[in-house]
This record gives structure tokens, C-alpha cells and sequence, in this order.
């Protein structure tokens, strides 16, 4: 199991790059080890392209290092404070997407506005204050925003944070929602746009 994680984690890693959802060393991401309060994180300072299953990092919930002899990511404390309070999340994804960036920056949450975001963001994704990276403040008020079943915020000044029960869950809803916020920025040029009022659905068509 252990294994696998690892091998999906860096296959994870290496679809965010080619998504444009992160470039070089940007970026972290980690998987819990189902039953058990242990999570798979990417090391500090490594690019997630090049990552190898056996550079990563195994740490419990508290951030010691259990397995590896990397440096765990310097958002360690987001991550497990998440899996803490959330029984429910696998999978958590901290990208920095240009759009997704951008709007948060301007203090715009990402809304329903198309039917692709709608099916993404029934609501609308909320913005996380500005908070210095690494620091049990930051990881906090992202756990705050995130509620008891929120999926993905943005970090004023910083990106994306995107929660699922497994990788491919947070994978996909990161990559719809920098769509959903490419779409929105595009529309907030020409105007304002009006956002969707409809009962809610995240059915694929």
C-alpha cells in the first residue's frame, strides 16, 4: 500500500507540472496511509517532476519524520492539521495556478459563472487572510475555511489549496477550479458576470 501511494503521489506530482498548475520547486502535496494516522508528504525544495518514491517523506500527524531522510515541506503543519480535523480527507494539494492566484490576490473568490465551475463550486471557494508559509496561523485559518467538508480554498497571496478523498479527487478539483478561475478572470474583464442560481449538481455530463 505504502508503495503504491508513493508511485501515485510522484505520478500526481508529475500531472500538476504538466498541467501549469505549478512550475519548479512551487508547490506541496500528501496522501494518508488509510488507517493510520501517518501521511506520505513531498520533500522541502524538490521539484515535483523529478520526484522519486523514495525521496518522499513519511510523518505522523504531529510532523515527526517517521520514514525518510528528506526535509518534509515547509506547509507540514497545513497538511496534518487538515487530516486532523478531517477524518474525511486522503488527499491534500497546495498549488500556485496563475488564475487561481490572481484572483485571490484581488480578494475575488472563484464562483459558479459557468456549468463546468458549477459542477466544481456549487457556492464559491473562499479566501484564506494572508499568513507567513510553514506557520500554525496559516494552517489554521485554512482549516477554518475548509469547514467541516469544504474542498478547496485559495491563499491570499499564495494559491490553491485543494482536499479529496484520495489523489485523483484533489488532482481533478485542482485542476477544474483554475479553470472555473480562468474563466471568471476572463469574464471580469469584459464586465461582471453572473453567477449561476441553480439546484445544485457535480454529475459529469
Amino acid at each position: 500500500m505504502e508503495k503504491e501511494l508513493k508511485e501515485k503521489l510522484c505520478e500526481t506530482g508529475q500531472q500538476l507540472i504538466k498541467e501549469g498548475l505549478v512550475k519548479g520547486h512551487e508547490g506541496n502535496i500528501s496522501v494518508r496511509i488509510p488507517g493510520k494516522d501517518l501521511i506520505i508528504i513531498k520533500p522541502s525544495g524538490m521539484s515535483l517532476d523529478k520526484l522519486k518514491p523514495e525521496e518522499l517523506v513519511m510523518i505522523d500527524l504531529e510532523g515527526k519524520v517517521i520514514v525518510g531522510e528528506n526535509k518534509p515541506s515547509i506547509e507540514t503543519p497545513m497538511h496534518t492539521l487538515i487530516y486532523k480535523y478531517r477524518r474525511d480527507v486522503g488527499a491534500v494539494i497546495h498549488t500556485h495556478p496563475l488564475y487561481s492566484i490572481s484572483l485571490g490576490i484581488m480578494e475575488k473568490p472563484i464562483e459558479p459563472i459557468s456549468f463546468s465551475a458549477f459542477k466544481t463550486v456549487s457556492k464559491n471557494i473562499p479566501i484564506v487572510p494572508c499568513f507567513n508559509p510553514g506557520s500554525f496561523e496559516l494552517a489554521r485559518a485554512v482549516v477554518d475555511k475548509l469547514g467541516e467538508n469544504g474542498e478547496a480554498v485559495l491563499l491570499k497571496h499564495h494559491g490553491l489549496l485543494t482536499v479529496g478523498k484520495d489523489l485523483e479527487t484533489a488532482l481533478n478539483l485542482s485542476i477544474m477550479v483554475e479553470k472555473s478561475a480562468n474563466i471568471q478572470f476572463l469574464c471580469l474583464l469584459l464586465g461582471n458576470p453572473e453567477i449561476i442560481q441553480i439546484a445544485s449538481s457535480k454529475e459529469g455530463d
